[in-house]
C-alpha cells in the first residue's frame, strides 16, 4: 500500500474497499486481507476502461454497495464508478480538470469539480465533500445532475441553512439515522445536517478557522486537529483525528469527546487501544460491530481496532 487515504465496507459482499491513494489504485479485499481486485494500472492518469487499464490520480473517498464502488478521484477532480461484475471503470461526474471558477452545477459530465475528497450514497443521491469549493455537493444518480448542496463557498465556520452556512475544506462524510455527518479539516470541526426539509448545518465540535487542539471533554472544551476520517455507530461518531494521530469518539447523547485509541505520538505500534500508535490516518469504517478499519495513511497500512478486545492490529495482505 502507498499512503492509503480512505476505506469503505461493502456489507453485502463482506469486502473492504481501500483507496490506495499514493498508488493511484483501488484495492478490494476480504476482512482477512486476501486481495480480490486491484483496480487501476498504478500510473496516475485519467482513463476509463478495464480494471488493468483504467487510471486514477490520488483517489480519496470510496463508497461501495451492491456491485458498485463510487470513487472521489481527487487528483482528476471527478467522480468515478467501478462496476465489479463488468470489471469496468467509468466517469460519472467532472471533466478531469480542476474548476477554474465557482459555479452552480448542471449536467454531471459537463461540470468541472474542485478536489472531491469523500462521498456517501443515500438513496439515489451521492453527497460529495467538494473540499476545493468548501461545500458539499449532491449528485442525482438517476438524472445525472450535480449541484452545490451545503455551504456558501466562503471558507469559514458558520452554522445555518444550506446556502448560508460556511464550511472549510470538508474532507470526510458519512450518513447515519437521518443526518449527514462531516468533518471540516480547516476548522477542525465535526458538523451535521439533517436530510429533512428546512434543515440547518450544526457544529458539534469546532471553534473556527485554524483553531485546533487535542482536548477531550464536553462540546465547549473539545478540540481536534485537521480530522480527515469519520464513521458512525449508534449514538456515537468516531473520528480519525488526523494530525493528532488518535481515534476519538463523540457521544451524541452526552455531547462529549473522548480518545479511544492512540497516544498522540506518531508510530506504528499494535496492542491495547491507548498504547497503540498511528501516523495521520485518513479514513475509518466499521466492518461489522466488532471491527473498525483505519486507513493509517502515513504508515502505508490498514489497522484494525478489535472493539471487543480493545486492541489494535495491523492487517496483512495476501494476493
Amino acid at each position: 500500500l502507498q499512503y492509503p487515504g480512505k476505506v469503505h465496507w461493502n456489507s453485502k459482499k463482506k469486502l473492504l474497499i481501500i483507496s490506495n491513494t499514493g498508488g493511484h489504485q483501488i484495492w478490494v479485499c476480504t476482512p482477512k486481507g486476501k486481495i480480490e481486485h486491484i483496480i487501476g494500472s498504478g500510473k496516475a492518469g485519467f482513463r476509463d476502461g478495464s480494471f488493468s487499464k483504467a487510471q486514477f490520480t490520488y483517489p480519496q473517498g470510496v463508497f461501495s454497495e451492491g456491485d458498485e464502488i463510487f470513487v472521489a478521484d481527487r487528483g482528476n477532480h471527478s467522480i468515478r464508478r467501478i462496476l465489479l461484475i463488468e470489471k469496468r471503470v467509468e466517469t460519472i461526474a467532472g471533466k478531469g480538470k480542476q474548476a477554474q471558477r465557482f459555479h452552480q452545477g448542471g449536467k454531471a459530465s459537463m461540470v468541472a469539480l474542485n478536489s472531491p475528497w469523500d462521498l456517501v450514497k443515500v438513496g439515489k443521491y451521492l453527497y460529495i465533500c467538494m473540499a476545493g469549493f468548501h461545500q458539499i455537493w449532491r449528485m442525482d444518480l438517476e438524472k445525472k445532475e450535480i449541484h452545490p448542496f451545503l455551504g456558501s463557498g466562503v471558507e469559514n465556520l458558520k452554522d445555518g441553512p444550506p446556502k448560508k452556512a460556511c464550511l472549510a475544506q470538508p474532507s470526510a462524510i458519512t450518513y447515519f439515522d437521518g443526518f449527514l455527518y462531516f468533518l471540516d479539516s480547516e476548522t477542525s470541526a465535526l458538523r451535521r445536517f439533517p436530510l429533512k426539509e428546512k434543515g440547518r448545518v450544526e457544529t458539534l465540535v469546532g471553534k473556527g478557522l485554524f483553531i485546533f487542539g487535542d482536548q477531550d471533554g464536553p462540546k465547549t472544551q473539545a478540540s481536534l486537529q485537521h480530522p480527515l476520517a469519520i464513521a458512525a455507530s449508534k449514538d456515537a461518531i468516531w473520528i480519525g483525528d488526523t494530525y493528532n494521530s488518535k481515534i476519538k469518539l463523540f457521544d451524541l447523547k452526552t455531547k462529549t469527546l473522548k480518545t479511544i485509541a492512540g497516544t498522540g505520538k506518531k508510530g506504528k505500534k499494535d496492542g491495547p487501544f491507548l498504547e497503540a500508535t498511528f501516523n495521520e490516518m485518513g479514513g475509518l469504517v466499521f466492518g461489522d460491530n466488532k471491527h473498525l478499519y483505519v486507513a493509517d495513511t502515513n504508515n502505508c497500512a490498514i489497522r484494525v481496532l478489535l472493539l471487543e478486545k480493545k486492541k489494535v492490529k495491523t492487517l496483512s495482505f495476501q494476493k
